[in-house]
């Protein structure tokens, strides 16, 4: 999906069913088939699209940044743009996806239809806990987090596990339960790096990762209930948000 940004453009507008739907086309005379390339790949357009927008900028939810959805071309709308709201809808869109349901394609404008309001959290596939795993209880967060470092673990999860067991020892955080077997309804199953039972966390590392996506789908990070996070993709400050903790 490689080509240049100003071959293309895309605007949106609301459709009869009350919703937005956007148009993707070739902004050059002629068309440049880069729209109809891209409605043979939406299921890839829509997951890479959402890893734009899961957190790794660092901005609010509330906001964008230049590490998300802020550009030179949407700079007189910057301040009515929200990376939260372009997370949800494409939540959405990748759920559905999953199931089934693709963009209608027709020539060169292709349109992906997404429902105005999407509730946040977005529903997706549902994930059950197994009791096994390292139950990590009697530990404090720091002692709990430092024992998923492995030898093989990269840099960036070591430094984001180092940043995370650093947070204020002077409150009571959850501390997460290590490799942890996650099921759907299909029997597929996967293990997290880090769960965090009682506040709904996931944290998983590459390879984790890498075997959620092999076991649920391109929806994997789509789960009802949970809030999933993967290294290189969210800050120790997502995460922790999430963590419950007592005074």
């Amino acid at each position: 999906m490689r080509f240049p940004r100003l071959n293309s453009g895309g605007t949106t507008y609301k459709n009869d069913a009350g919703g937005f739907s956007v148009l993707i086309y070739d902004d050059v005379p002629g068309g440049a088939g880069h729209a109809r390339q891209l409605s043979d790949e939406v299921p890839q357009l829509i997951e890479e699209a959402y890893k734009v927008v899961v957190g790794h900028c660092g901005c609010g939810e509330e906001t964008c940044c230049y590490g998300c959805i802020a550009n030179y071309y949407n700079q007189v709308v910057q301040a009515n743009l929200s990376r939260g709201a372009a997370k949800r809808i494409l939540g959405a869109l990748l759920t559905a996806s999953s199931s089934g349901s693709s963009a209608d394609n027709a020539g060169e404008d292709k349109e992906l239809d997404c429902k105005a309001g999407v509730s946040d959290p977005v529903d997706g596939f549902e994930l059950w806990a197994s009791d096994d795993g390292a139950n990590n209880e009697a530990l404090s967060l720091a002692e709990a987090m430092r024992l998923s470092i492995r030898s093989n673990s990269s840099e960036e999860w070591i430094e984001l596990i180092r940043e995370m067991a650093s947070y204020d020892p002077h409150l009571r955080w959850e501390t997460p339960d290590k490799d942890v077997e996650l099921s759907d309804a299909s029997g597929d199953s996967a293990y997290a790096t880090l769960v965090w039972r009682k506040s709904k966390v996931i944290l998983l590392d590459e390879e984790a990762a890498s075997d959620f996506k092999d076991a649920f789908g391109s929806a994997w990070r789509i789960v009802s209930g949970w809030s999933l996070f993967v290294v290189g993709e969210c800050s120790a400050e997502d995460v922790m948000g999430e963590i419950y903790k007592e005074a």
